[in-house]
């Protein structure tokens, strides 16, 4: 019998604010079947604030006939805003794969991708930054990502 827990990919986020501002909660989307939804950021007085979130995924590959080369398709993906100010910050992390064709009709080769973003909407002077701390190759290939506002 299948075990439940070695079928599921864990996402890992942490949202790390140095700015010394809270961050207000505009909105929020993902498709995961399980995880901190929606992902509520601390709004204490403390000039750094981390706040860890976790989605439980699925890391199932499509059944897919006909096979698409070089085109991403998604397993997880999870998008937030949040309002700083007059500006918009967007996170966003998604897990995807891809089939690579290979020579003389071999099966094809498949290449996972860990994606992530943050960006500020109307740009700022502010920096940010976000970084893969770990990820695992191997299936269920969770991974864990920071987000950094300064």
């Amino acid at each position: 019998m299948a075990n439940p827990q070695l079928d599921t990919m864990y996402i890992d986020m942490r949202f790390i604010n140095t700015s010394g501002q809270s961050l207000d909660f505009i909105s929020a989307t993902h498709n995961a079947f399980a995880g901190s939804f929606p992902p509520r950021l601390s709004d204490s007085d403390l000039e750094v604030r981390v706040d860890a979130v976790q989605f439980q995924a699925a890391p199932h590959l499509r059944g897919d006939i006909l096979i698409d080369y070089d085109v991403k398709k998604l397993i997880f993906e999870a998008r937030f805003s949040y309002a700083l100010n007059e500006h918009i910050i967007h996170f966003e992390t998604c897990f995807s794969y891809a089939y690579e064709k290979r020579l003389y009709y071999q099966s094809p080769k498949i290449n996972y991708y860990w994606d992530h973003s943050i960006k500020f909407t109307p740009s700022s002077n502010r920096r940010c930054s976000s970084s893969i701390t770990r990820r695992t190759p191997n299936y269920p290939y969770s991974y864990k990502v920071d987000f950094l506002i300064e």
